[in-house]
């Protein structure tokens, strides 16, 4: 018993450890653009303080894409401001609603974003460069949502990432619209996994029907401050341009 015991606890101490790990993924991809461009994509903080060594390795970039679930009920606005205020160090901020951001009061929500010049993106789009749009769809969960309106102001000629809290979408999105990058959170890889074993797929960043895409396991966690077998990530993406000036 006391053998059993001592390796629940040596797990259990590994789950925590591994839920405060700082990993920054790399991801590379070739881009019809006249100029390159360095993104830096984060998603599902939840209720956890963003590291600032992470932050100071990742440097200046072209945006900062949040994915949603940048926090929830836990949260503190003390805890949202000073995320908010380590990212901007890196870079304009944009914002995608995930399932548990309206659990914090709206209104004040949005006066903070508003404060740290935060552009949401809503069923809406907006140029990154002259060259590269990034557009994104409300909350799938508020039955709001419309790929339509996320993305009927976008130049057919553009380079569009298109971004959806939840990855279930994407299918729907790959059938009925052009799109060149695809980018979520939402399913944590699982969060608590037993190898090949989990209530969602892990993170992964694959080449689906041609386009570029990348779900995140998330920076933070949901329900317990544990995960296994399904790392916490960030995510650094440089589009390399291949259209001559």
């Amino acid at each position: 018993m006391t053998y059993l015991i001592s390796i629940a606890v040596l797990l259990l101490g590994y789950m925590l450890a591994l839920a405060q790990r700082n990993t920054i993924k790399i991801h590379h991809a070739d881009a019809p653009i006249t100029k390159d461009c360095k993104l830096y994509f984060i998603s599902d903080v939840h209720n956890r303080k963003i590291n600032q060594r992470m932050l100071v390795r990742v440097g200046k970039v072209d945006a900062v894409i949040i994915g949603g679930d940048f926090c929830d009920k836990r949260t503190s606005f003390a805890r949202l401001e000073e995320n908010l205020r380590r990212l901007s160090t890196c870079g304009k901020l944009y914002f995608v609603w995930g399932n548990n951001d309206r659990e914090l009061n709206e209104v004040n929500l949005r006066a903070i974003f508003k404060q740290y010049d935060v552009t949401l993106l809503e069923n809406s789009a907006v140029p990154l460069t002259k060259d590269i749009w990034l557009s994104a769809i409300e909350d799938t969960s508020s039955r709001k949502y419309s790929f339509e309106a996320a993305l009927q102001h976008v130049p057919e000629d553009a380079y569009r990432i298109f971004i959806s809290h939840n990855p279930a979408v994407f299918p729907r999105v790959l059938a009925a619209h052009t799109v060149n990058f695809l980018l979520a959170g939402h399913w944590h890889g699982g969060q608590i996994r037993l190898g090949p074993l989990g209530v969602r797929p892990n993170g992964s960043y694959a080449i689906v029907q041609g386009v570029p895409t990348l779900i995140s396991n998330g920076y933070g966690t949901t329900l317990l401050p544990l995960r296994l077998g399904a790392a916490p990530q960030t995510h650094i993406i440089t589009l390399h341009a291949t259209k001559d000036v």
